[in-house]
């Protein structure tokens, strides 16, 4: 039996629910210069909050060239949680209204817990963060189905990751204001819309085998192809930079408001105070990093033989280490990138998404997944991957980039053909 008042099986449900949240909240978000807080500083070069259990703004440099960035370190892994249920009426996620200062739209769709130790342990006094027991505590309502630990922006944070777990309840436990119980099909189709699922959840969705938690299991195979592919990204590239005092670079500058971008990149750090009734504490300040240009990640995907098969790319991103990482067929984090749009046969699905509103503001990537034609010329950090093995990828620790597993979010009803859909649909 539900016993709860918050739960949707449609999109329109979805939207009226984020957008009483968003009225709720009583957002506001002004800039602000370094003087008028007193939360953050540079130390020895580096923006710090005061507590040091937040993230940091550095500088990365490579020692034998003059490539530099702006970048982000928070060494303390992040944590994401979903609830999930499974019944004879389908299969339901519990997901969260979040309301975010860089958000475009303001609020979006996040995991059930999306946090930092440094919230989830309170370190600035807020409230406790809603159902963390359910992934931190035995539980006898609830069981563990899986985790894993997966990479963030590779080219933005220095050696960010990212725990993901998924716990199923026994039953639609009652929610707390910001959350809701959606249906998985409504999520999936929630997944199609511009800045309405952030990258986090969407990155979730993407990775979770949601045809085997179904009931329909695929035998698991290891090709060459996803061999071939795992060695490439076996060879580690010995990176010559790491993180350093902003003071250090050439292209950024200090000053009141917060870092100033000197070189053109298009990147730059803004003071902010937020105010919003849906988070932990209601007022805060925090730095958030600027990026002019949109990102832009395409996802190649064929027929041959009669199957479909998605193209992976092995790219070298600074901030992992070891350096390489499956990503998109193609992908660059500042304008387009360098797909060949004569390969279309068929454009499959095109998004825009805000990324983390909680580090960045208003920063968009646009991914696009296209059917090409089956003799596309490819490169030797390219393979072709069944549907199969690209979900045997997703589920393998620190080895997919987080675009690519947002990407995978944009065809789940392709991935997961099997799942099994609530009844009368």
């Amino acid at each position: 039996m539900i016993k709860t008042s918050h739960i949707a099986k449609s999109v329109d449900v979805l939207k009226s629910f984020l957008a009483q949240t968003i009225q709720y909240a009583q957002f506001e978000l002004n800039e602000i210069t370094m003087d008028q807080q007193d939360q953050w500083s540079f130390k020895d070069g580096v923006l710090v909050h005061k507590s040091n259990g937040f993230f940091q703004v550095t500088g990365y440099k490579d020692h034998t060239s003059t490539l530099e960035r702006l970048m982000l370190y928070q060494p303390q892994g992040a944590f994401n949680g979903l609830l999930v249920h499974k019944s004879n009426d389908g299969i339901f996620v519990m997901v969260q209204a979040r309301i975010e200062p860089g958000n475009v739209g303001i609020g979006q769709y996040g995991p059930t817990v999306q946090s930092t130790p440094a919230n989830y342990l309170r370190m600035h006094g807020g409230k406790a963060t809603p159902f963390l027991e359910y992934f931190f505590e035995y539980r006898s309502d609830a069981r563990l189905v899986s985790n894993s630990t997966q990479l963030d922006l590779g080219e933005i944070y220095y050696q960010k990751t990212k725990k993901l777990c998924f716990v199923e309840t026994n039953e639609l436990i009652p929610t707390s204001d910001q959350m809701i119980w959606v249906e998985l099909s409504a999520l999936f189709d929630l997944a199609q819309h511009d800045h309405l699922v952030n990258t986090d959840l969407r990155s979730m969705l993407g990775v979770f085998d949601w045809q085997a938690y179904g009931g329909t299991n695929e035998e698991e195979t290891a090709p060459a192809a996803l061999a071939n592919l795992y060695r490439c990204i076996g060879q580690q590239v010995n990176l010559s930079g790491g993180i350093t005092s902003i003071e250090a670079l050439n292209g950024w500058h200090i000053n009141d408001l917060g870092v100033a971008d000197l070189g053109g990149s298009g990147v730059s750090v803004q003071m902010y105070k937020t105010h919003s009734t849906t988070r932990e504490v209601e007022s805060w300040v925090q730095p958030l990093m600027r990026i002019r240009h949109n990102a832009g990640f395409t996802l190649c995907i064929r027929e041959s033989d009669g199957e479909k098969q998605v193209l992976i790319g092995v790219k070298t991103e600074l901030g992992v280490d070891g350096g390489k990482v499956a990503m998109p067929s193609f992908g660059c984090y500042t304008g387009t990138n360098d797909y060949n749009a004569n390969h279309t046969l068929e454009n499959l699905a095109r998004v825009e998404q805000s990324e983390e509103g909680g580090r960045f503001y208003r920063s968009t990537s646009i991914y696009d997944v296209v059917h090409v034609v089956p003799d596309m010329p490819i490169s030797k950090h390219q393979f072709w991957l069944t549907l199969s093995e690209f979900k045997q990828l997703l589920k393998t620790s620190n080895t997919v980039g987080i675009q690519l597993r947002c990407m995978a979010s944009l065809i789940l009803k392709t991935l997961n053909s099997g799942w099994n859909e609530p009844h009368g649909k």
